[in-house]
């Protein structure tokens, strides 16, 4: 399971139906987009070639940095989402039971309580 089972469903609860099939509809488009350009420019290149190849040859060297930074703003925010997804289930479980003042029943605690819990993961894979 991915990302996406837990992520879809909790964005159409906050942005509501409408915009929710909206925004799905745009990415489909977007993805459809990648697509036909990613084919037409291994047509054009004549090639059998990898996405870092193509951009190598399209950027140059900076390509592979863009290429890392976009894995780095996706990566951050799939878990930036659970972080808020953990939270939120945190409070509903534990943090119902207090007054809103308590830290208990905010979310920035249960945010930086997970990202504590898993900087050792974090820490041990090398950058």
């Amino acid at each position: 399971m991915g990302g996406g089972i837990v992520s879809i469903p909790f964005a159409y609860a906050v942005a509501g139906i409408a915009v929710g099939f909206s925004i799905q509809c745009i990415v489909i488009t977007a993805i459809w987009i990648s697509c036909v350009l990613y084919l037409e420019t291994r047509t054009i290149l004549k090639c059998n070639t990898t996405f870092s190849v193509i951009a190598n040859l399209c950027l140059g060297s900076i390509s592979g940095i863009i290429l890392n930074m976009l894995l780095v703003f996706a990566v951050f925010g799939i878990m930036a989402l659970y972080m808020i997804l953990f939270s939120e289930i945190a409070i509903s479980l534990v943090g119902s039971s207090y007054d809103k003042d308590h830290f208990l029943s905010k979310k920035t605690f249960y945010v930086c309580f997970l990202s504590l819990l898993i900087s050792p993961i974090i820490v041990r894979k090398r950058i």
